[in-house]
């Protein structure tokens, strides 16, 4: 994970790049900041991100069942994403379909939600240092760090 060798090797590192798709809600960022965020989302959204963080053993089965309505992101639904979030996508999607590259049995071949259970968690999971709070691992500007 990018962020431990941030915090635990910076010295071994020549520079890191942070990629983050989602948010999580549980990192100590100003209140009204993730608060006002986490509350415009879906309530479907809120419930599957809750339980990711908090019930991390119970998030497959969260993902497998059938009573409740499925997240609408997970879903990939249209209205979950901006306008721009949808043009990238199905971008993104039309490039692996040309490509051939995708194998979708391959893509589903440990079930359909293995790998977003496992991202999921980690993502919303708790973690045992604060991102937030990494400190510069090249003051003397040897190197950079980029977060996307």
């Amino acid at each position: 994970m990018p962020c431990s060798r941030l915090n635990y090797i910076p010295h071994r590192l020549a520079g890191a790049a942070l990629v983050v798709p989602a948010v999580n809600y549980w990192w100590p960022l100003p209140d009204n900041v993730s608060r006002s965020a986490y509350g415009k989302l879906d309530a479907r959204d809120r419930r599957t991100f809750w339980i990711a963080h908090h019930t991390p053993s119970m998030f497959y089965a969260w993902l497998t069942q059938k009573w409740f309505r499925m997240s609408p992101i997970i879903r990939g639904e249209r209205d979950a994403f901006t306008d721009k979030d949808w043009e990238i996508l199905t971008e993104l999607h039309r490039r692996e379909q040309e490509s051939g590259q995708v194998d979708p049995a391959k893509a589903a071949q440990q079930g359909p939600y293995e790998s977003l259970c496992r991202d999921a968690t980690i993502l919303f999971g708790t973690w045992e240092f604060d991102p937030t709070k990494i400190k510069n691992p090249f003051p003397d500007g040897e190197g950079v760090v980029s977060i996307w």
